[in-house]
């Protein structure tokens, strides 16, 4: 009987070693403040903890111009920061800012919401950072009336300063 009991109790640990649940990774991640800061491990992070301060947020830039509608049939043009073309909108005479808020939001290479705000002409970069700026020119382009600046994520992970175009910053801590 004593033997019988040795022996299962031995199959029993030989089982545990064989099992899935035995060898699952355990680590977990969290942050004290989800609403201002999340994590998730993608894989061998480290044990301990971290001190993570997020001094400045990424923003895509932000332009308002004043709409004026063309008088015969053209093209906004649409340039990146560096003054190279990123697409070009053709808008009929008489086009109001809502055609053109279509025509930019359906444009192929754009990479700008469009708005109408109060029959402003509303542009926002579709990605953030420092390098999200762009201009326009042409068909339907009045006078710019403001712009803000793309900004780039800056934080502090245990004293160590990291600066990204992304809010989503993957390669701070290992794993």
């Amino acid at each position: 009987n004593d033997l019988s009991t040795k022996l299962t109790a031995l199959k029993t640990a030989n089982d545990d070693l064989s099992s899935a649940l035995t060898w699952i990774d355990t680590q977990t991640v969290e942050s004290t403040d989800t609403t201002k800061f999340t994590v998730s491990r993608t894989g061998g992070a480290p044990p301990g903890g971290y001190d993570v301060s997020v001094d400045q947020l990424a923003s895509a830039e932000r332009q308002t111009w004043s709409f004026s509608s063309p008088s015969a049939d053209g093209q906004m043009i649409i340039n990146n920061a560096d003054g190279t073309q990123r697409a070009a909108v053709n808008l009929r005479a008489g086009a109001t800012v809502d055609d053109a808020v279509s025509a930019i939001n359906g444009a192929t290479g754009g990479n700008l919401y469009a708005v109408n705000v109060n029959g402003n002409l509303v542009l926002s970069a579709k990605t953030t950072g420092a390098s999200s700026g762009f201009s326009i020119a042409g068909a339907g382009a009045g006078t710019q009336t403001e712009r803000v600046a793309g900004t780039n994520a800056r934080l502090t992970v245990n004293g160590t300063t990291y600066e990204r175009e992304s809010n989503t910053i993957k390669d701070a801590l290992p794993g």
